[in-house]
């Protein structure tokens, strides 16, 4: 899957990870989390998080008020998951040049043990993967630097879907 190549071959994401470059667009931002979670980056995915999103997400008064959770969740993520097969449905402006909407989907499953690689076995175990779809919402700071600020989510065990193409391997 391209997801899984750009990962492993062409690192296209290394330099938005560095910060030695913004991703140009919300898809662009996107990519490079969605990579930063299969390669354990947690830095890159808490900065390109809009505070709001500890609003929306934890249920807290205040941007930011979660921050530590936050942390926590991103850990948890990186290291407990494996992800793949992302693919991009659709993206949208949103009201400004400010604002986008980017609508994907991707596998995932949880690991056999934190930070544990996946095996062929796990590989070709469909039941185990849960496919999401998401169209998550970014906003775009003072700076150039999009962030994702919430999304809209349904989770479906991927093997109840017609048509599931076997993952490929994830690290």
């Amino acid at each position: 899957m391209r997801s899984y190549l750009c990962l492993r071959e062409w690192n296209c994401c290394g330099p938005y990870h560095r910060s030695e470059a913004l991703a140009p667009t919300p898809e662009a931002t996107l990519r490079a989390r969605f990579a930063a979670f299969n390669k354990a980056e947690p830095d890159y995915i808490l900065n390109t998080t809009h505070p709001d999103y500890h609003i929306h997400q934890y249920n807290v008064p205040t941007p930011g008020g979660a921050q530590d959770r936050l942390r926590e969740d991103v850990a948890t993520g990186c290291n407990r998951f494996a992800y793949t097969g992302l693919k991009i449905v659709k993206t949208e402006p949103g009201v400004n040049e400010y604002e986008g909407y980017v609508a994907y989907e991707y596998l995932s499953r949880k690991r056999s043990a934190p930070g544990a690689p996946i095996t062929e076995a796990e590989v070709k175990d469909a039941a185990a993967w849960s496919r999401t779809a998401e169209r998550g919402r970014f906003l775009k700071t003072s700076t150039g630097l999009w962030q994702f600020v919430d999304a809209q989510t349904a989770t479906f065990d991927a093997s109840m879907l017609s048509g599931l193409q076997e993952p490929a391997a994830a690290q």
